[in-house]
């Protein structure tokens, strides 16, 4: 049966919104992945990856990416002032770079207060004591600084892992609909 030229188009168009959604499912899918890879057991990356997408917005494009807020900026690096913007920012004079057991333990200043640390300042470095007395060592928790330089540390698919997510998308398209039309 002999379909006319407009049905043609129709399916033909159909079929490409169909393989760019399916690229754009095994992309997205791609970078979650990625992202939960550089996680180290807190809720940070769970919810960048949780925030990626895709969207169709007509035509042959396709645009996968992630709403969090600090994703552009690990996926690039920069500058991180204080005070901070962003959500859970506490609009602090001063970045609080974790030092010694602060470091190891993942710990921001209320963390080591509730781990018995009394805290005090002495010029750019937080130190605790723990005990009543002075004479309590003194640890040095945390480096105070007004701003820090981020390394970038990529999470979203790039080259070779890109190209097999796409590849994996249009696998996924074939299996769903006997082929590429």
């Amino acid at each position: 049966m002999a379909r006319d030229p407009f049905t043609i188009r129709v399916a033909s168009a159909q079929g490409r919104v169909l393989l760019l959604a399916a690229v754009g499912e095994s992309v997205a899918m791609a970078a979650r992945l990625s992202a939960m890879s550089h996680s180290r057991g807190g809720q940070f990356w769970p919810s960048i990856a949780n925030s990626v997408s895709f969207q169709n917005p007509g035509g042959d494009r396709l645009r996968v990416g992630a709403t969090h807020y600090a994703a552009a900026q690990k996926q690039f690096g920069g500058v991180i002032r204080a005070p901070g913007s962003g959500p859970g920012s506490r609009h602090a004079k001063a970045l609080t770079i974790p030092l010694g057991e602060a470091r190891r333990n993942a710990w921001d200043a209320a963390d080591a207060e509730d781990a018995g640390y009394r805290l005090f300042r002495e010029g750019d470095t937080l130190f605790g004591r723990r005990g009543k007395t002075k004479r309590a060592k003194a640890v040095p928790l945390f480096l105070l600084r007004r701003q820090v330089r981020q390394k970038a540390e990529p999470w979203f698919p790039a080259g070779a892992a890109l190209k097999a997510a796409v590849a994996e998308g249009i696998r996924l398209y074939e299996s769903r609909n006997g082929g590429i039309r």
